[in-house]
């Protein structure tokens, strides 16, 4: 055996150098520990100073619409329930805690509907035709009603007290006009009561008010050609 000090040879049982008198057989001496660095302290950086770093989740702003029962929940529009109060997105037709529908918000229930008051409708179509008609909401029909037959009237009592035999081809068309529109007036309250459709619409209350003011203007003209001669 070598000595690892001095590369003297000695026994192999030898447990000294005879040389070096260095011990062998003797483990080496492990090596002393790497020393460890102290670990750096923790510092808290605020979120300011970290600039981007730190990203933060801004709160779902809820923003009342104006339309009753529907809301803004940051870029989703929700509706109410009419029911249980609870809100859903726009896109679901069905609440998904009662299960009720989406139209059920403005249907309006026969408690809440308006009492119509059919005779004192009547009453008023018998007086004006189209006063029933405003009475009842259905406010075009009736203004358009009642503005023929006030100018149609007024027209024919004026053309009836006037002097020549051509004021009476004018006014009776008139008379006309205004007696479709006092019979057609009281039969179509007793239509709209049953929920069927005018008797007079629109488009035959406009081919009345253009075949009135046709004839009335030929007994004109042929009024002022019996004049002329």
């Amino acid at each position: 055996m070598r000595c690892p000090s001095c590369a003297a040879s000695n026994p192999d049982d030898a447990r000294w150098c005879g040389q070096c008198f260095v011990g062998l057989n003797q483990p080496e001496p492990e090596p002393p520990p790497a020393p460890v660095a102290p670990a750096s302290p923790i510092v808290s950086v605020p979120a300011e100073a970290a600039g981007n770093a730190v990203q933060r989740s801004p709160a779902t702003s809820i923003e009342q619409l104006r339309t009753p029962g529907m809301r803004r929940r940051g870029e989703q529009v929700e509706w109410e329930c009419a029911h249980c109060g609870e809100y859903h997105s726009i896109d679901s037709l069905r609440c998904d805690v009662c299960g009720a529908s989406f139209a059920d918000r403005y249907r309006t229930t026969e408690a809440e509907a308006p009492q119509a008051n059919w005779t004192l409708a009547m009453a008023l179509s018998a007086l004006a035709p189209g006063a029933g008609h405003v009475l009842l909401g259905r406010y075009g029909a009736g203004l358009g009603r009642l503005l023929l037959f006030v100018v149609w009237l007024l027209g024919a009592f004026a053309l009836l007290n006037a002097t020549g035999s051509g004021a009476a081809l004018v006014a009776a068309p008139l008379l006309f006009g205004v007696a479709v529109l006092w019979v057609t007036g009281l039969v179509d309250i007793q239509r709209l009561r049953q929920g069927r459709p005018f008797l007079l619409s629109n488009r035959a209350l406009l081919w009345l008010v253009v075949g009135v003011v046709g004839v009335s203007l030929l007994g004109l003209f042929t009024g002022f050609i019996r004049i002329a001669r």
